[in-house]
Parts: C-alpha cells; structure tokens; sequence
C-alpha cells in the first residue's frame, strides 16, 4: 500500500472513531439519572384531650334539656287503659247478637257451602223460641191424697184461696201498667215492683205445690202450679226490658197465653169444686174461686 492509500485509511478511522465518541457523549448527557429517595420516618399525631360535655337538666325530670325541645305531648308514654280480656256476654240479648253475627259470618265466609241466610235465621227464631219453653210440673212434685171426700175437697180448696190471698196481696199496680213505666222511664222503682209481683206468682206455685189434693182435683191442681210458675217467669223477665229486652219480649208474647191459661185454670178448678157446693160455708175462702171467675 502507498503512503497515500495509508493516509487515507487513518483519517477514516480518526473520523469514524471521533463519531463514534460523540455520539456516545450525547447520550450520556441526555440520559436520565435516577435518583435514591431519602428514607423519611411516619410520626403519629397525638389525640386532642376529650372533654365530657356537662349534662344540663334545669327541671330535674331526668331528661337533658337539649332534648326537651324534641319531646312533643305525642311522643309521650301513655297508660294502656284498653283491656285484653275478651268479650263474654252475660245476658240473653247480648249472646243473641254474638252467635247471629257469628253465624252470619260464617255462612259469608263458607260462601254457599253451609247453611244459608234462611236457614241461619230460622234457627235463630228456633233458639230464641226454646226461651219460651217452661219445665213443666208434672205428678211426681205434688202430693196426691187419697181422700175423695166432699170434706177433702173443701180443705184443699180453702187452703189453696188462702195461699192466693196471703201471696197475691202485693199492693202493686197491675204488671203491664208498671211494664209500661219502666219502658217508658226505665224507672228502677218500677223493675223492683215488677219483682214483687213475679214473687208473689213464685211463692203460690211453691205453696200449693206442698198441699196434699184429692184426685178428682189433681189436674187441676196441677193446672194451675204451672200457670203460676210460667207468670212468675213471665213477669220476671219484664223486670230486664231495659237491660235485656230480648228475653222480655219472648215472654211477653206469652205471658197473653199465661194469663188467659190463668183465667181457665181457675174456671176449671170452679167447675170441679162445684158439686161439692153444699159442704162449703159462706164463709169459707174457697169462694174466691168463685168470686174470681164472676170477674173475668
């Protein structure tokens, strides 16, 4: 190689060694550094001292005073006075009045499977009907002589106007004249006048009861034993017309019947006493048998 050819291969290395070494110092001047975070140490505030807020109650009722503003009449407790006891009907009306609700509810309820409103009302009556049913006195309470005798017949006649006039002397008005009052004015004088009378028909039914009757007259007997003990429950449920009318009007439906039964009873008894007219004296009180039965 000549010298020239020599020259030229140096300066090219020189060149290409100087572009090689500027580049690499760009890129050293360009290049981000990075740099190692100092170390820093967590410190911890220390809490603010808790003061207790002081509680203000200036009336002294137990509530603070900030909360007076927020309690209003509503918000305070009051008594229950409702009572949790159920319902228990205590007289006839009432307990009418339960069971037809009850019973028109159900038949609502089971929508034309079980009875229907006829039915339901029917044996409403039915029940209500059966307060009018009387147990009836019958043989076996009384006492059935075995003396026939027109004597017998004048004791047990006498005996029996005695106790009518010793009990059906009660100084009262008529009953309907003092049911009428207690409708009227639901008056508890009248009630207790009411009861008077009703004992009076009690107290003949239990007394004659007790007599020893001839035969011939025990049904008769008996008649009349059990028209005084119907008119005894008849007038006895006048006394609660205001209290429970149910019961009152049911037997006051019957009472016409009793007191008409009344008036036969006595008639019968007259008729079967009649023939032994000629052993009674005049003044016997037996003749209020007849005196009775002229009055009617």
């Amino acid at each position: 190689m000549d010298d020239q050819s020599k020259n030229r291969v140096i300066g090219a290395f020189v060149v290409g060694f100087a572009i090689v070494a500027g580049a690499y110092t760009l890129s050293s001047f360009t290049k981000p550094t990075l740099s190692v975070p100092t170390e820093s140490v967590a410190t911890v505030a220390a809490a603010p001292t808790r003061v207790a807020i002081e509680v203000q109650d200036a009336n002294d009722d137990g509530i603070e005073d900030w909360r007076e503003t927020f309690i209003t009449p509503s918000q305070t407790i009051r008594s229950n006075t409702s009572t949790t006891t159920p319902f228990v009907p205590e007289t006839v009306t009432e307990q009418f009045g339960v069971n037809f609700f009850q019973d028109i509810v159900r038949m609502k309820g089971y929508d034309g499977i079980g009875r229907t409103e006829e039915q339901v009302l029917n044996d409403t009556i039915k029940n209500l009907t059966s307060l009018a049913k009387d147990t009836i006195i019958d043989v076996r309470s009384i006492v059935i002589g075995e003396d026939s005798s027109a004597q017998a017949v004048r004791t047990y006649a006498n005996s029996h106007a005695d106790i009518i006039l010793t009990y059906g002397k009660t100084g009262t008005r008529p009953e309907l004249e003092v049911l009428d009052e207690l409708l009227k004015t639901a008056s508890p004088e009248a009630a207790k006048e009411l009861g008077v009378i009703a004992n009076a028909y009690k107290n003949m039914s239990e007394q004659v009861q007790k007599l020893v009757v001839p035969p011939q007259l025990a049904k008769m007997h008996l008649d009349l034993i059990n028209v005084y003990q119907a008119l005894y429950i008849d007038i006895s449920a006048m006394q609660g017309a205001i209290t429970d009318p149910m019961v009152s009007l049911i037997r006051l439906q019957r009472y016409e019947d009793d007191a008409d039964g009344l008036v036969y009873a006595m008639e019968n008894m007259y008729q079967a006493v009649l023939p032994y007219a000629s052993a009674f004296e005049r003044n016997d009180s037996a003749l209020l048998f007849v005196d009775y039965r002229g009055s009617n």
